[in-house]
C-alpha cells in the first residue's frame, strides 16, 4: 500500500486496511510513523508562527498551552517574541518525532502487557502492537496540530483505530481490544498531566 492509501485507510476504514498491512514489517509502520510526525511538528510549528502574526497575547498562551521545555520559559510576551524566530517549527518537529515515538514505544509496550493478560498471546508479538500503534495513531497525527480541540478530537478517535488494529493483529474481541488501548492512553495522559502541573 501507498502512503497516501494508509492514510485513507485508516481514517475511512481502518479494518480492511489493518488487513492489508498484517504482514507489513515494523520497520514500515515506523516509517508511516516518522513522516507523520514530521507532517504533524511542521504543521504545528506553522500553526504556532502564523498565531504569533495576528496575536502575540493568542501566541503567548498557545506557547504556554503548549507547556513543553522551549515554550515553559516564556515570561513575558517580549520573551515569547524573540524566541518565536527561531522555535517553532524546527523545535516542534523535533518533539513530534520525540514525542510520537516514546509513546508508541511506551504505551506499546503498556498495551502489549494488557494484550498479553487479556489473551492476546496465542497469535502475535510485540511488534504487532507496535504496528497498532504506529498506524492507529493516524487520527492523531492529521488532526493533533489543530489548536485546543485536535489533540482531543485526534486522540479519542486514534484510541478506536488502534483498537481496531489491536483487534485484527491480535485476534482479541472488541472489547478486550478497547480496555487494551484505553487503559495506556489514560495512564499516559494522567502522567503528562502531572508533569506539566507540577
Amino acid at each position: 500500500m501507498t502512503f497516501a492509501s494508509k492514510l485513507r485507510g485508516f481514517m475511512g476504514n481502518p479494518t480492511a486496511t489493518f488487513g492489508a498491512v498484517e504482514r507489513d514489517k515494523l520497520s514500515s509502520a515506523l516509517k508511516y510513523a516518522s513522516i507523520c510526525l514530521v507532517m504533524l511538528g511542521a504543521a504545528a510549528g506553522l500553526m504556532l508562527t502564523l498565531v504569533s502574526l495576528v496575536s502575540w497575547e493568542i501566541f503567548f498562551f498557545y506557547a504556554q498551552f503548549l507547556g513543553g521545555p522551549p515554550f515553559r520559559g516564556f515570561g513575558s510576551y517580549d520573551e515569547a517574541h524573540h524566541a518565536v524566530r527561531l522555535l517553532p517549527i524546527p523545535i516542534s518537529v523535533g518533539y513530534s518525532i520525540a514525542g510520537g515515538m516514546i509513546l508508541i514505544f511506551v504505551g506499546g509496550a503498556l498495551t502489549h502487557l494488557l494484550v498479553y493478560l487479556l489473551g492476546g498471546r496465542q497469535r502475535h508479538s510485540y511488534r504487532q502492537t507496535l504496528k497498532a500503534l504506529a498506524y492507529g495513531a493516524t487520527p492523531a497525527y492529521l488532526l493533533g496540530w489543530v489548536p485546543f480541540i485536535g489533540g482531543v478530537a485526534g486522540g479519542i478517535w486514534a484510541v478506536v483505530v488502534a483498537a481496531i488494529g489491536l483487534r485484527e493483529l491480535h485476534g482479541i474481541t472488541t472489547g478486550r481490544a478497547v480496555a487494551a488501548a484505553g487503559l495506556p492512553l489514560m495512564i499516559i495522559v494522567l502522567v503528562i498531566v502531572l508533569l506539566f502541573v507540577t
